[in-house]
């Protein structure tokens, strides 16, 4: 599934804008079974790495340091969770599969490119999401089975017509962003006790704001990619402009630095002092937003900017030992 360098799409000559045409894209052979798992993305698990992180200030709010048991919790919390990404994805990926074969490169996915069929994928993730859900509601409390509820429902509402919230000029951001603050919740309820416990609202409400403000810029960096071709891709672009989703994503980023400084304030001072290294993540992914080639398109694929996640981990890393202290 490569793709050339962004920038040299951007730099392709004019007689490739047929790409854009659903008349234009390629009919392949069969897929394999290796293609059917193609739309499960379990590459893009890496965002499910917000589970364990709810898991760890979980832990860090009750002052419990983990043993095996906990650590086994959130290790399947982390699995469960994938799964049921990865049903929502196979969903994306069957609704989206239309919008994709407008797209210079996404219409090589197994869907639109005639390798996969529908039928057999939905059986697929249908007989995923029920084992799932199963397993979620032997091993953990209610609370966690609701929260990965939530996530799967969250997904269905972004793709699925007549609602589709990912039609909406920039509402989609903002509505995408949620599933950040369940991913939180559902690690949370892997480990808290008790279970009923809840995360912190300004807890939830700062991870929703840096989940848009990504988003945000995600979606600049595709409008610079893809310049005019991008309404053909998806027609929320044409209610786009540079300017306004800067400063779209500039607000969101705000909001989380207010939300977070709220939260250190009220429940850990001693973690205000990190503020400014939150600023400065913050400010480096606004960088990367204009960058010729800029991860936020796939945002899934930053483990390609080492230096950039290791700032980020070891800056969250410090702030859970601070607040367990």
């Amino acid at each position: 599934m490569g793709s050339l360098p962004p920038h040299r799409l951007v730099e392709a000559p004019e007689a490739d804008s047929d790409r854009l045409s659903a008349s234009a894209v390629p009919v392949g052979a069969p897929g394999t079974w290796v293609d059917y798992l193609r739309p499960l993305r379990f590459d893009h698990w890496i965002k499910n790495l917000v589970v364990p992180a709810g898991s760890a200030l979980a832990l860090a709010a009750q002052g419990v340091s983990p043993d095996w048991g906990v650590l086994g919790a959130i290790l399947a919390a982390f699995l469960l969770s994938g799964l049921v990404s990865s049903v929502n994805y196979a969903i994306n990926e069957i609704l989206d599969a239309p919008y994709d074969a407008r797209h210079p490169v996404k219409r090589r996915r197994p869907i639109p490119s005639g390798r996969v069929r529908v039928g057999p994928l939905l059986a697929l993730a249908a007989a995923i999401g029920l084992g799932t859900f199963a397993i979620a509601a032997w091993w953990f409390p209610p609370a966690f089975v609701l929260a990965n509820l939530a996530l799967f429902v969250a997904a269905l509402l972004y793709n699925l017509p007549p609602i589709r919230l990912k039609d909406w000029p920039y509402l989609d951001a903002v509505v995408e962003s949620i599933t950040n603050p369940i991913r939180v919740a559902i690690g949370w309820y892997a480990v808290a006790l008790p279970a009923s416990e809840s995360p912190p609202l300004l807890l939830l409400a700062a991870v929703w704001a840096f989940g848009a403000f990504l988003m945000a810029g995600k979606r600049l960096a595709e409008l610079r990619l893809l310049g005019a071709r991008a309404a053909a891709y998806r027609r929320t672009f044409q209610a786009y402009s540079a300017r306004t989703l800067a400063a779209v994503q500039l607000g969101h980023a705000l909001l989380g630095l207010a939300a977070t400084a709220w939260l250190f304030a009220t429940r850990r001072p001693q973690l205000l002092p990190g503020l400014p290294v939150v600023a400065l993540i913050v400010l480096w992914t606004v960088k990367m937003t204009f960058e010729p080639e800029s991860p936020l398109i796939d945002p899934e694929h930053l483990y390609r900017r080492p230096l950039f996640l290791l700032l980020t981990l070891a800056a969250f890393a410090a702030m859970v030992y601070l607040a367990a202290g």
